[in-house]
């Protein structure tokens, strides 16, 4: 199953371990995301890209 988005907690979870996918590249899928939605919804309020 490849992971996105909608995927849940526990499949991420599974991805990480079975290294189908690495962490950061989650952060970046889900910063991406943010990039392209939060103007039009504006949910979320602060943002640390940096960490």
């Amino acid at each position: 199953m490849p992971v996105d988005a909608f995927s849940s907690a526990a499949e991420l979870s599974a991805a990480v371990r079975s290294r189908r996918v690495s962490a950061h590249e989650l952060i970046e899928l889900h910063l991406a995301r943010i990039a392209r939605h939060n103007p039009s919804l504006n949910a979320i309020c602060t943002l640390d890209e940096a960490g």
